[in-house]
């Protein structure tokens, strides 16, 4: 038998802090604190691109541009393009807070999945090829980005960002911070966002 039980209080803390966890991230539980408008516009973008490969795959498809941006792109009409250039079609992957490494990984998805529009633009603030960066990655990096791109480019990110890229992923309710003012107005207006 384990001599020094006390040694197992920190496991059965993490175990018990783990499980409540899960519990508050149940679907019915997790809407009244989560969903922001921003983490459904990450959310979508796998959807996006499988919508992406299926159209490209049309033999009567119209050109495609694929257009990666921050929040200021997220406007951008596809109405627009639909009245000013009927031969194109846009499948916008901008995200709010959209910095270069959310961009390839997206481009290495394309590539990976041999997915080739007609012309991709990128569209980035200057501010996030700064040293000191005024453009904050903790939304990229959480929502945007998975382990296997996080560990194929770690030298690119500090250790404090590589840590908190996993105290978000393994906690939910750490990157989602339960607020009962969020909670009681929800459960108000019956989960609306």
């Amino acid at each position: 038998m384990l001599k020094n039980k006390f040694l197992l209080i920190p496991a059965f803390i993490f175990l018990i802090a783990l499980g409540i966890d899960r519990i508050l991230m149940l679907e019915k539980i997790q809407t009244y604190f989560t969903k922001t408008v921003s983490e459904i516009n990450y959310f979508h973008k796998p959807v996006l691109f499988q919508e992406l490969k299926e159209y490209l795959q049309k033999p009567d498809r119209k050109k495609v541009l694929v257009y990666f941006g921050n929040s200021r792109a997220l406007l951008f009409s596809n109405k627009y393009i639909e009245d000013n250039y009927p031969d194109w079609v846009l499948f916008n992957f901008s995200v709010p807070g959209g910095t270069p490494d959310y961009f390839t990984f997206w481009l290495e998805q394309f590539q990976a999945d041999n997915v080739k529009p007609d012309f991709i633009l990128v569209d980035d603030s200057v501010e996030a090829f700064n040293f000191s960066a005024r453009i904050k990655i903790d939304e990229v990096l959480v929502n945007g980005l998975d382990f296997p791109f996080i560990l194929k480019h770690r030298s690119r990110y500090t250790s404090k960002e590589i840590t908190n890229f996993i105290a978000n992923r393994l906690f939910k309710t750490y990157q989602y911070r339960p607020k009962l003012e969020t909670v009681l107005h929800r459960l108000k207006d019956n989960s609306a966002i």
